[in-house]
């Protein structure tokens, strides 16, 4: 499903508003009962207002680097990837957007620093140019999977069941570290997975975003919340490292053939809630699955 025009603009004018910390703008565009979760630092912002002030209220100042990509992801869902400068530290802000009816109802958003490309992995990728239009281009060709299909996968990918993962996967596929300008081929990230340094972390699949969802429990009795229909798809992922440290995670799928044919990665830190927005602010549990 192509972009809706309108929704492109909505998110157009958030943006802007955003980098002006403009609240009456941005209050136009919440609706009353909007709700943004910020899962890395726990934090939820409850009503159009509260998340209003919340951007006016952002110290320093934050610019766009280069455009913003959005695609769709269902009917009133729209995905966002942007490169955001807070007056010179930058990170990629990843984030899907529900509108309805002219405006934002919500929004789940991660923010993933950039990092040099490791050396470890340089014989399976090949470097790209993450502000380079080429990289963003490519829709889905509207053959969608259904919901059984896509958790199966969503389980297989949690657990590393590679035959699985390759059995859903386009002979075409092409995937990519925005944080770190690398772009790989199947073969390529099924080499880096196996040779990853001290081995992979376990995956918790939180979300994996659609039009309607529904709770599952996967065999190895971790909580998946799954929503279907489309050709592009967003998910959610908690990392948990031997250490006790974990990392979320979101994975961009966009599908043509009913087979994964494009997918882009962030790897995003947990990070202390914002003291400027203390008060607008709910605490959630940061490495609980989301709701």
């Amino acid at each position: 499903m192509g972009l809706r025009t309108e929704h492109a603009a909505v998110i157009a004018a958030y943006l802007e508003a955003i980098v002006d910390r403009d609240y009456a703008a941005a209050a136009r565009l919440l609706d009353d009962d909007f709700v943004e979760v910020y899962p890395q630092s726990g934090e939820r912002i409850a009503g159009g207002d509260a998340a209003a002030q919340a951007i006016a209220r952002q110290p320093g100042g934050v610019s766009l680097v280069g455009d913003p990509h959005l695609i769709s992801c269902g009917e009133d869902r729209v995905i966002v990837e942007a490169l955001l400068d807070y007056a010179g530290p930058r990170y990629w802000m990843v984030g899907l957007y529900q509108i309805s009816r002219g405006r934002i109802h919500a929004s789940t958003a991660y923010f993933a620093a950039p990092f040099p490309p490791p050396d470890w992995r340089a014989h399976w990728v090949e470097p790209f140019d993450p502000l380079g239009p080429a990289a963003w281009t490519g829709d889905g060709d509207g053959v969608a999977i259904g919901r059984t299909e896509m958790e199966r996968i969503a389980r297989a990918a949690a657990t590393d069941d590679v035959a699985i993962v390759r059995g859903a996967t386009h002979p075409d596929y092409r995937g990519w570290y925005a944080q770190s300008g690398e772009t790989f081929d199947f073969e390529g990230v099924t080499a880096i997975d196996a040779a990853y340094p001290g081995g992979l972390p376990s995956m918790q699949v939180s979300r994996v975003e659609g039009e309607s969802e529904r709770w599952i429990i996967d065999p190895a009795n971790l909580p998946m919340r799954v929503s279907g229909g489309g050709d592009t798809w967003f998910s959610e992922f908690l990392m948990r490292y031997p250490s006790g440290d974990h990392y979320h995670g979101v994975a961009i799928h966009i599908l043509r053939r009913g087979l994964i044919w494009r997918q882009r990665f962030y790897y995003c830190a947990p990070f202390e809630p914002a003291p400027f927005r203390a008060d607008l602010v709910e605490r959630i549990d940061p490495v609980a699955t989301l709701d």
